[in-house]
């Protein structure tokens, strides 16, 4: 009788290929499963955010916008701008990014202040102060100028604030805000200037 030598094979079976097959199947589905969630939530988010919102905006060039600057991390972005204007951001001291539509903004611990300085006489509507809460926990925010103050919550999907521009502020060329946080911190995505129409 003669010895036969069984050689084991690296290769899987027909059985263990269809496993690892289905198995390949199954993962792929949950992969692409979790990217719908993912793109679902993204346009969610956006329906929900109010960026959008910008009183008297209908598009990014809207007559009557007439600056608009977001302040992401790396650099203000002039939307729309107006050389006329200069904005001055002072107590915001960090940046932050979070997985949201408007993802960006400038953080200030307790209280900030903004300043728009103009050509005096310029017939200017309001000032837009787009603030958010984009990790959801709770950001209050009380928003002064001169006589006029206002306290915002439910900042989640952001929240434009506006300021009207007053004739005493008209004729001094000068709008100055100041923000004071009710608790954690203050987050600013954006600013936006409207100009009142012409008669």
């Amino acid at each position: 009788m003669s010895d036969q030598l069984t050689v084991a094979s690296d290769q899987p079976s027909a059985e263990g290929r269809e496993i690892i097959f289905a198995l390949l199947i199954l993962v792929s589905l949950v992969l692409l499963g979790m990217l719908v969630d993912l793109e679902m939530n993204r346009l969610l988010d956006k329906e929900r955010h109010l960026y959008s919102e910008l009183h008297y905006h209908q598009d990014v060039m809207s007559k009557d916008t007439t600056l608009w600057i977001e302040f992401t991390p790396e650099r203000e972005d002039h939307l729309i701008a107006d050389s006329d204007i200069e904005v001055t951001l002072r107590g915001f001291s960090k940046t932050v990014i979070w997985p949201r539509w408007v993802s960006w903004a400038r953080l200030a611990e307790s209280e900030a202040e903004l300043r728009f300085s103009f050509s005096p006489g310029r017939n200017l509507r309001e000032v837009g102060l787009f603030l958010t809460d984009g990790d959801d926990l709770g950001r209050a925010v009380i928003v002064r100028s001169g006589r006029q103050h206002q306290a915002v919550d439910a900042l989640a999907y952001g929240r434009w604030v506006y300021m009207p521009v007053t004739e005493d502020e008209a004729a001094k060329g000068l709008k100055t805000i100041r923000l004071q946080a009710l608790n954690l911190d203050i987050a600013l995505a954006a600013v936006a200037v409207t100009r009142r129409a012409q008669p």
